[in-house]
């Protein structure tokens, strides 16, 4: 089951419709106001797992802090997922520790790429040489990564790509994302390359496909080295054993409930 316990982010990257959607002002809710609705969601509808859709959960890391203790106190067992930086996760190490012991299983985090002109370009105000010392920690908790990456930077190139991906298989994320850069409507983004853009098929802007006028890229390069970079990461025997059989499992066990309650309903029915 989905939570917010915040709305907002306080940082301003260029390619993030969060800071035109919900603001750049961070707010929250107190930590007695979260944890009530968490107790009542595990408790009285009997959800195990809670994923926290705050635009950047870790902003604050004492209040991630207090609400992890609150959880520990009242012996709240519950497994969260949520939203996070490695510039939160570095130097915050005592935060990491909590959430661990609280039941934090996974965090979302936008590396974006390998390349810092990149970085500087996207506004992330963030460095790629924490990223390993970032996912350190967390693996030292014993909390998966699910990382994020954008292809397609105007910065970028063939090189500069292939060294994402490279970079992407160091970090040995459990969870690997790839996007194709795409300039959303209302970002500053989107104002910037207004005037590039080849298409306003909207149902084309979903980060699989590069929509404006790429330096050096076309659409099909970019679209195949998109799909080439999947392949690259999860056909390795590691993410096929990890990730691939276990998913391909629990499909099958769904189909198999699935089609039991079909044939229940029929039995009702005759």
């Amino acid at each position: 089951m989905s939570i917010i316990s915040s709305r907002g982010c306080p940082f301003d990257c260029e390619f993030c419709s969060v800071s035109q959607l919900m603001g750049r002002l961070w707010r929250k809710r107190s930590v007695d106001n979260v944890f009530e609705e968490m107790r009542m969601l595990v408790k009285k509808y009997g959800y195990e797992f809670l994923v926290f859709f705050d635009d950047n959960f870790t902003v604050d890391p004492k209040r991630v802090i207090s609400l992890s203790e609150k959880v520990l106190k009242n012996d709240l067992h519950v497994n969260c997922f949520a939203f996070s930086r490695t510039d939160e996760i570095v130097g915050h190490e005592d935060m990491v520790e909590a959430i661990s012991k609280a039941g934090c299983k996974m965090l979302f985090i936008g590396f974006e790429t390998a390349n810092e002109e990149a970085m500087e370009e996207f506004n992330k105000k963030e460095s790629v040489s924490i990223a390993y010392d970032a996912v350190n920690i967390l693996k030292k908790y014993h909390i998966d990564v699910f990382a994020s990456f954008i292809l397609g930077a105007l910065s970028d190139t063939k090189e500069s790509v292939k060294k994402t991906v490279k970079f992407t298989k160091s970090l040995n994320s459990v969870v690997t994302e790839f996007s194709i850069l795409t300039p959303i409507p209302g970002t500053r983004l989107y104002k910037k390359l207004e005037p590039d853009l080849i298409t306003k098929d909207y149902s084309l802007y979903d980060m699989t496909h590069l929509v404006f006028k790429h330096p050096n890229f076309t659409p099909e390069e970019l679209r195949k080295i998109f799909i080439n970079a999947y392949i690259s990461i999860y056909s390795t025997p590691g993410k096929i054993f990890t990730i691939g059989l276990p998913y391909l499992k629990k499909i099958i066990t769904t189909r198999k409930k699935y089609n039991e309650l079909q044939k229940q309903i029929e039995l009702l029915k005759g």
